[in-house]
């Protein structure tokens, strides 16, 4: 279900194509595993490696088979989709993500899939339903409430036939369409004395823009180039809730394990508005060899208590936080600028070591002394230069 007051999201292209193998990965929020496994899908940026995993009981007898005789996921993709059931029995069911099949091998019971995020997924605007109705009659087996008691069901099946009743696109406004959607399910599946939503707020870090400093590579590692500066932009949205808040929701941290990367900003970006995009720096120092090491990113809710209201202000020593989910970024610096540097100093040492014949006179003798201290120049430039240089 999209808000109302959202544009639809453009620009939007065929969510799957013919001859596309779909599989269907249905989850809840019903467990903890699944609900970082759901805000993962949501909030990380395109081309992050993600891992899903399903028990032998919930899925298609005829995928665990093929899978545990081939291992086969050629020209495959994972339709991440999320379902609750509301208090009045009506199941509550979106899609969020579209996701390329690394890999998928069966582990004893489960089933272990390793996907690459793509396109946020949503309904045509023709109807709000229009995904899961369509679902419905090309599926086998759906469960028929998504509790959190196991009633039985397919959460992961291969669909006969390419959904159609779906838009797909990479942009922001993409973003916030499928966050609205994981909002009404998560208030689906909320218990009617609980929290008003199981996830107060969603958190989105756009992909890096400028591929010669930073990319995230086909491996889903992140690349910051040795002496540039990289700005990983976070977007949040807050949940739907009465009235205004004056404390926080929760925050997003970042936290670095990393010897050649520091914060050149704050790394917490904190959720205090209903929506907001903030940037978190990172910079690194020249380098003459490859540093490699990772970034987290963790979501951290607020739990203020009885206190709560729209009127006080609560200290961080009266609240308690819990850690919801957390992704390790691999993060290496240093891509082309390490090893250019050192060819160049190696290169100057080589000349500088050479002995020119003994008949050069004149200016012909200042060629190899000339040579040897551009190449060190540039060299050192390269390995020594300043942080965060563009």
């Amino acid at each position: 279900m999209r808000d109302a007051s959202l544009p639809y999201p453009t620009p939007v292209s065929i969510a799957f194509h013919p001859g596309e193998r779909v599989w269907l990965c249905l989850t809840t929020l019903h467990h903890r595993r699944f609900i970082e496994d759901a805000i993962h899908a949501v909030s990380l940026p395109h081309g992050t490696h993600l891992r899903l995993r399903y028990r032998r009981q919930y899925i298609d007898t005829s995928l665990w088979d093929d899978v545990h005789a081939h291992g086969s996921t050629d020209n495959a993709f994972a339709l991440i989709a999320l379902g609750a059931t509301s208090n009045d029995k009506r199941n509550v069911v979106h899609p969020l993500r579209k996701a390329r099949i690394a890999a998928a091998r069966c582990e004893g019971s489960v089933l272990v899939i390793d996907v690459i995020l793509c396109e946020f997924l949503f309904n045509l605007t023709t109807s709000g339903d229009s995904f899961w109705s369509e679902v419905q009659l090309i599926g086998r087996d759906l469960p028929t409430a998504f509790g959190a008691a196991a009633r039985g069901g397919t959460y992961l099946q291969q669909l006969p036939s390419v959904p159609q009743a779906l838009s797909a696109s990479t942009s922001v406004e993409s973003w916030e369409a499928t966050a609205t959607a994981f909002f009404d399910v998560a208030t689906a599946a909320s218990a009617p004395d609980g929290p008003s939503a199981v996830v107060p707020f969603l958190y989105h870090i756009a992909k890096p823009s400028r591929p010669l400093r930073s990319r995230l590579t086909e491996q889903g590692t992140l690349d910051l180039e040795a002496g540039c500066s990289m700005a990983l932009e976070v977007h949040t949205m807050a949940g739907p809730a009465p009235g205004a808040f004056r404390n926080a929701l929760g925050e997003v941290f970042f936290e670095l394990s990393h010897p050649a990367a520091t914060f050149s900003s704050s790394r917490r970006v904190r959720v205090d508005s209903r929506r907001d995009v903030r940037a978190v720096k990172i910079t690194s120092p020249a380098l003459f060899r490859r540093a490699h090491g990772h970034l987290s990113a963790r979501m951290v809710i607020f739990d203020n208590g009885d206190d709560d209201d729209t009127l006080s202000l609560i200290s961080s020593k009266k609240r308690e936080e819990t850690v919801v989910s957390r992704y390790d970024y691999p993060l290496q610096v240093g891509r082309w600028t390490p090893g250019l540097a050192s060819l160049l100093v190696a290169i100057a040492a080589g000349l500088a070591a050479f002995k020119p014949p003994a008949h050069l006179d004149g200016w012909h003798a200042y060629i190899i002394p000339a040579l040897v201290f551009v190449f060190a120049l540039l060299g050192l430039m390269l390995g020594l230069r300043k942080d965060g240089k563009a």
